[in-house]
């Protein structure tokens, strides 16, 4: 689940972010500010690239006039070439120069080469080699012009990435939604300045998917009053939902991913890692739902349909945003649940509570319902989200979830 937060102190001409993420997917981006558009091109997984191919990438200027104070930094990330042979399947880099056209830049790439970054005082040239054996599922390249100094931001030009074989993929805008594509890119608020107290909130599930990585683009976010930040949230489903930090290394597996904006860190961070989920026999049912709920007040019954029951396998989420994705810190968020019937094993089904807290993210309340749990309340001085688990045994009827944005001083009333 994605999340983005703005606070108190949001800066007028502070603008949004571009996020991407897919199943298996980049390194991040360092801090590039004030971007102007960034274009992302992908293909699905099982496609490979062909024997025999000789394929080239050219890095030219933007609009193809030289700057001498930029230069071009292209980062590429193998998905899978060819193994064991680096003069079979390759990848090689020239960099231009104008006193000699293209010089060989000595640096090559093959099957092992998970991450590598080449830069450039002028344009970059990549040249993809196969052979007539052996094919993968070929790599990804992402390049930014970017000021000689400091290196680290980079301004006004489009960042890209360009992964072989291509294939155009979605791009979203607006504040919100549940995804389930296995890739996607994200964009918000590319040229317009972000409000105080925002809440956006993206839940990201695909049910085949066997891992995630997430990249994230600064459009000119300001972070001088340590008011702006991005973290990550994990939900593992082998640790019961125990909520993670997704800073953390690679080799921890999770099957949810949250990625959380908000202004209450003293500098602008970028998620590295990749968000991944353990295998397990029966997997994650394709039937589960991901609401995100940001009206005043309502109610939701699961299943919908009252003659059905749930399933099994399922983990389902419902996130109650403020109204309009606005905070108001004189209103709470109250949830109110009432049980139709659930598996008698409250290790087997059950609703986990997180709320959200504006220095710490996606918060475990401690607070579950299962069977038997006939009535539960549960208010937040933030977003509250509810995780939905069942097993692979029996099943029931479902629950009933009301909800409603009160005001403090009223919060103790029932809804």
């Amino acid at each position: 689940m994605l999340a983005y937060y703005s606070g108190e102190n949001a800066f007028r001409n502070s603008r949004g972010f571009a996020m991407v993420y897919t199943e298996k997917l980049l390194e991040a981006v360092r801090n590039c500010h004030n971007i102007k558009q960034s274009h992302h091109i992908h293909s699905a997984f099982e496609q490979t690239y062909a024997n025999n191919e000789i394929s080239t990438f050219v890095f030219a200027p933007l609009d193809n006039i030289h700057r001498p104070e930029r230069k071009t930094v292209v980062s590429y990330v193998e998905d899978g070439l060819e193994p064991g042979c680096c003069g079979c399947d390759y990848l090689r880099v020239f960099k231009f120069q104008s006193t000699g056209g293209w010089a060989d830049a000595s640096q090559s790439v093959c099957g092992g080469s998970e991450y590598q970054k080449w830069e450039s005082d002028d344009m970059v040239m990549i040249l993809f080699h196969s052979d007539l054996f052996n094919v993968g599922r070929g790599f990804h390249l992402v390049h930014s012009h970017e000021l000689t100094s400091p290196a680290q931001h980079c301004l006004e030009f489009p960042a890209w990435l360009v992964r072989t074989p291509l294939r155009q993929r979605s791009l979203l805008f607006g504040c919100g939604g549940a995804l389930s594509e296995s890739f996607a890119a994200i964009s918000y608020k590319s040229d317009v300045s972000v409000n105080q107290y925002e809440r956006c909130v993206w839940t990201i599930r695909s049910p085949t998917a066997i891992g995630y990585r997430l990249e994230v683009l600064s459009f000119g976010l300001q972070t001088e009053l340590g008011d702006i930040g991005i973290t990550a949230t994990c939900l593992s489903r082998s640790s019961n939902y125990q909520r993670r930090s997704c800073e953390s290394p690679l080799n921890l597996q999770y099957p949810y991913a949250g990625l959380l904006f908000w202004r209450k860190y003293s500098e602008f961070s970028w998620l590295r890692n990749g968000l991944h989920r353990n295998d397990w026999s029966s997997g994650i049912a394709t039937t589960s739902k991901h609401y995100i709920v940001n009206t005043v007040q309502g109610h939701v019954r699961y299943p919908l349909d009252v003659e059905l029951t749930y399933t099994d396998n399922e983990v389902s989420t419902f996130v109650y945003a403020p109204l309009d994705n606005i905070h108001n810190p004189e209103r709470k968020t109250v949830v109110s649940y009432v049980e139709d019937s659930l598996e008698a094993c409250c290790d087997c089904d059950f609703l986990k509570v997180f709320e959200f807290q504006s220095t710490g993210g996606w918060i475990d309340t401690s607070q579950n319902a299962c069977s038997g749990t006939e009535y539960a309340k549960w208010e937040s001085d933030d977003m509250v989200m509810i995780l939905f688990h069942s097993d692979q045994s029996r099943v029931g009827r479902g629950f009933h979830l009301v909800h409603s944005h009160e005001l403090a001083s009223r919060a103790q009333q029932c809804v």
